[in-house]
């Protein structure tokens, strides 16, 4: 991928996640959970507009999990209330429509991968109380990969293109 068209992905990522925080104040939600491509991921949201949107930032990783291998992720994203329906008569909103902006390395014993992933995805939260719940929220990711490095003559594999995201959080909202 040429330095254009990596200045324009960044760029994109950059505006999406300013736009979101140049509205009214709100409350904050600090969140850990999993992702496909998150992975073990930490994390908060910016709620504003009368919680209808949110915009948060995560990081994302798993060296624990595999010790031959080196992964992070940056997240950002944007969330807007849909269905309109409120869990009683306070502004927890249940549905919300996501994007996702997601850069992430990887390093092992075979190649070297920067990618930048976007994800549109649609997003279920189930409120346990006013300020505890879970969200799902599930959507294809498109694949964007920024540099890759072979170490070896083996061929191992590439980033589809397409691939589904699935993400599971607890959240706290204060």
């Amino acid at each position: 991928m040429n330095r254009s068209k990596q200045k324009t992905v960044i760029f994109f990522c950059f505006i999406n996640f300013l736009s979101a925080f140049s509205q009214i104040a709100g409350k904050y939600e600090f969140h850990a959970g999993y992702g496909f491509y998150e992975t073990v991921n930490v994390g908060a949201n910016y709620l504003f507009n009368r919680n209808i949107q949110k915009a948060g930032i995560s990081i994302g990783f798993d060296n624990f999990i595999q010790n031959s291998e080196t992964y992070f992720a940056i997240s950002l994203e944007h969330n807007l209330a849909v269905f309109r329906k409120k869990k009683r008569q306070e502004s927890l909103y249940k549905w919300y429509v996501d994007s996702k902006s997601i850069y992430w390395h990887l390093k092992d014993s075979y190649y070297n991968w920067d990618v930048v992933s976007l994800s549109p995805s649609l997003q279920r939260i189930f409120y346990f109380t006013d300020k505890l719940f879970m969200s799902v929220d599930a959507g294809p990711m498109f694949n964007i990969v920024l540099h890759n490095k072979r170490k070896t003559l083996k061929e191992i594999g590439w980033p589809y293109h397409v691939m589904p995201d699935i993400r599971v959080l607890l959240a706290y909202r204060i």
